[in-house]
């Protein structure tokens, strides 16, 4: 038996259009993702592969982190590594016992998929003693655990569209510097969700090929152009219940980020530069207002 240590890598959204709400209770969203450096680390220090029919044992303790505190108030089983691990090895017709320590950097509900992204890390590193891998029943347990959790199982950068279960990684990859400021509100996803009030109804293939190729015309552009095109449709309502962040937003540009957005459902705000000295310059302006700040490039793909 050997140590399996694995990165649980942060994402963005650069944009993310949210669609309407389907049948099963989702909704269908149109993203561009983009993975980060900035990480949670994963360690599976014991495990044991049975084929008894019953739900695996899952032990998760702190590793530290700046916020190793966030497993003292989540039920191992309500954990969404607890949750994948289960539906993955159902899946497979196989059961155990599994040991993880978390090493948490990500703040909880704030946009980045920490939760979402350690769930993927279990994936990986369960699948990965597994002798006969199977890719496809690991999607199947990434989609029905989480929405975020497809993306996260690969990162990089990549459209996500329908609940999530769709990926389609692109191959360009992004310089520059990025500033993560989080304020420390907690927003709920469900409510966020909520307040959009998309209607029932489906979603053409067509507004997928349209949407991807505006994205496209974009990046091909250059980042000064992503404020013309790019969006969050959580601002509005996330901003009108939070104006301090709308607020945020605006003082990052007027610190010099040349792209800055709201992450997910908030409530983490992100600004993008190019100069790696204003980036840290501006660090440095905000986390003097008590901000959560995090400094963090964008990832490689496949290094988490």
């Amino acid at each position: 038996m050997y140590t399996i240590i694995e990165k649980a890598g942060a994402k963005i959204n650069l944009h993310l259009n949210v669609l309407n709400r389907r049948g099963d209770g989702y909704h269908n969203i149109f993203s561009l993702m983009a993975g980060l450096e900035l990480h949670d680390l994963l360690i599976l220090e014991y495990y044991d592969i049975t084929k008894v029919d019953k739900p695996p044992e899952v032990k998760i303790d702190s590793g530290g982190g700046t916020y190793g505190h966030i497993l003292d108030g989540i039920d191992v089983k309500d954990n969404l590594i607890t949750k994948a691990v289960s539906v993955y090895l159902k899946k497979a017709g196989l059961s155990g016992s599994f040991h993880f320590v978390l090493e948490k950097n990500i703040p909880q509900g704030a946009g980045l998929a920490g939760g979402s992204s350690d769930a993927a890390a279990a994936l990986r590193a369960v699948s990965s003693i597994i002798e006969e891998r199977d890719e496809d029943l690991l999607l199947e347990a990434a989609i029905e655990t989480g929405s975020d959790i497809p993306f996260c199982l690969k990162g990089g950068l990549a459209f996500t569209e329908m609940k999530g279960e769709r990926i389609i990684p692109l191959s360009r990859s992004f310089d520059g510097y990025i500033l993560l400021i989080n304020k420390g509100i907690e927003v709920n996803t469900g409510r966020a969700y909520s307040l959009l009030k998309r209607d029932s109804g489906d979603c053409s293939s067509g507004y997928f090929e349209s949407a991807r190729q505006e994205v496209l015309d974009a990046l091909d552009k250059g980042i000064f152009s992503w404020r013309e095109v790019f969006r969050n449709d959580f601002e509005e309502p996330v901003f009108a219940e939070f104006p301090q962040l709308g607020v945020l937003k605006s003082e990052l540009y007027a610190a010099g980020a040349d792209f800055s957005a709201m992450s997910g459902s908030g409530s983490t705000l992100f600004g993008i530069f190019q100069d790696e000295k204003a980036c840290k310059e501006a660090f440095r302006f905000f986390e003097k207002d008590n901000n959560r700040c995090f400094f963090s490039k964008f990832a490689i793909p496949g290094i988490f």
